[in-house]
């Protein structure tokens, strides 16, 4: 007996997440992916990844000096890569900044719960 994948049924709301320049490539590896697809498309919310990508190779020189070289590189249907600017939000808002915890405010969380309503 064969073991068959179970059929899940189908998102009917887009994603929101909150991304910032701490997210590195789990999330921005899946966006990439994410963004070919028609709906429901994730909304981001915050401000640019980091804009890691790639894979790095890192070498020594024999002077003991490290150099780090990326081995890969995501691209767009378009051509273009997030590597260095990071991919933008869709709803920029201000994250983890000294006035949002002087304030006790999550402005990228509350810009996905409006959304969601």
């Amino acid at each position: 007996m064969a073991n068959r994948p179970r059929r899940l049924g189908r998102i009917r709301s887009a994603a929101r997440v909150a991304v910032d320049r701490q997210t590195l490539p789990g999330l921005p590896e899946a966006g990439p992916e994410r963004r070919g697809r028609r709906d429901p498309r994730p909304v981001r919310i915050g401000a640019n990844t980091q804009g890691v990508f790639s894979d790095v190779l890192v070498r020594e020189l024999p002077n003991g000096w490290h150099y780090i070289v990326p081995n890969e590189e995501f691209r767009t249907p378009d051509w273009r890569s997030f590597d260095g600017p990071g991919i933008p939000p869709h709803v920029r808002t201000p994250v983890f900044t000294d006035e949002e915890f002087a304030a006790d405010r999550d402005s990228a969380f509350d810009a996905a719960v409006a959304l969601l309503r």
